[in-house]
């Protein structure tokens, strides 16, 4: 059975990892991370998922630095709270996947990522 760490070895390319921003991120991230270099795969960097600055949640407001300092790895970019739960639904006429819809959130997230320096085998 394949599995998607032999998928990126077979890619060859640096491996993002999209993980939590709140509580029980750290260790699951930690070892996911650990897994992909053990693999000899290069990690790009993390990627924040649901973060919400305005959530009582202490470990959401810290969680960023920590999965930083932890994983020796850059975040790429931090999604907004519930961006998960975002529907992109097109309009009467438009092909089913319309990038204009994307959240702006989101739309932020990827223009600010260099997906070209992320993309390149060897870093």
């Amino acid at each position: 059975m394949l599995t998607g760490l032999d998928l990126a070895r077979a890619i060859g390319y640096p491996v993002v990892v999209v993980c939590r921003a709140g509580l029980g991120t750290l260790s699951h991230t930690a070892m996911t991370c650990r897994i992909i270099r053990d693999a000899g795969l290069t990690l790009a960097g993390l990627i924040v998922n649901g973060y919400d600055p305005d959530a009582p949640d202490l470990s959401m407001q810290s969680n960023r630095e920590w999965l930083a300092r932890q994983n020796h790895a850059r975040i790429v970019a931090t999604l907004p709270g519930r961006i998960s739960e975002c529907r992109i639904t097109p309009r009467p006429g438009e092909p089913e996947w319309n990038p204009r819809a994307i959240p702006p959130g989101l739309r932020a997230a990827i223009d600010a990522t260099d997906f070209a320096a992320l993309a390149r085998p060897g870093r």
